[in-house]
């Protein structure tokens, strides 16, 4: 959302997962497309955006911090289930709200999915959602 407000492409791309760029959407035309969706959007219908806080679950991988599922597991076998299960993939589902110049909101919220791989940086997965 910063990326977009600040009219700044660049970042905007840096933001969107590598592996969503040879998917359906291609790399260059529909980037560009929702770059300039997000603009109008932007410019003529929101005043302000919202995000709530991030709700984070574990793709792949072992996930330390469930202890829900790790509360018969010593430390070996916590140690035993991070080695095997190989990289980490977690995603974070996010909750945007806009909202217009008379303070109403436009819509209804809509979900945003992000993802990191072994502990990385956060990348937007769904990028063509509107905020």
């Amino acid at each position: 959302m910063t990326a977009i407000k600040e009219k700044n492409i660049k970042l905007y791309l840096e933001c969107i997962d590598p592996e969503c760029k040879n998917g359906v959407y291609g790399k260059d035309e529909s980037e560009r497309y929702f770059w300039d969706l997000h603009q109008e959007r932007f410019h003529r219908e929101y005043v302000h955006a919202t995000f709530s806080k991030p709700v984070i679950k574990v793709l792949k991988g072992f996930d330390k911090d469930n202890d829900l599922e790790n509360f018969f597991l010593d430390d070996k076998d916590k140690k035993t289930l991070d080695r095997i299960g190989g990289e980490r993939v977690e995603e974070a589902v996010v909750e945007s709200r806009a909202y217009d110049k008379n303070g109403k909101q436009l819509g209804t919220p809509h979900e945003h999915h992000l993802r990191r791989r072994a502990g990385g940086r956060w990348y937007v997965v769904d990028y063509q959602v509107r905020f």
